[in-house]
């Protein structure tokens, strides 16, 4: 039931929401959402089943958390090589170039 309420959700989402947001909204959708997860939670299972879909949804969050600082961190890497990269291009066209006027 929670998987097919969240297509569905998603799907009125795409229909009525402004893709332009701002930030605050997108946290307030995002709390909202939350919180109606819960309420859902709450009615139809039973503690057991309460802690284990938490326990899931934390592990799931903290994946997720770990898979965006990897692609952080691999942009930042990818960054630093350019920068290097375009650095000692820049330093062998000077030589190139000192080396041409010296010839003249």
């Amino acid at each position: 039931i929670l998987e097919k309420s969240v297509e569905t959700n998603q799907a009125f989402d795409d229909l009525f929401l402004d893709q332009s947001s701002t930030t605050q909204q997108d946290e307030d959708l995002a709390a909202i959402g939350a919180q109606l997860e819960d309420d859902v939670r709450n009615i139809l299972l039973d503690p057991k089943q309460i802690a284990k879909a938490t326990k899931r949804e934390k592990k799931l969050k903290l994946k997720a958390e770990k898979a965006k600082l990897k692609e952080r961190r691999r942009q930042l890497r990818d960054r630093r090589k350019e920068r290097k990269r375009l650095a000692q291009r820049r330093h062998i066209e000077e030589k190139q170039h000192h080396h041409h006027q010296q010839q003249q």
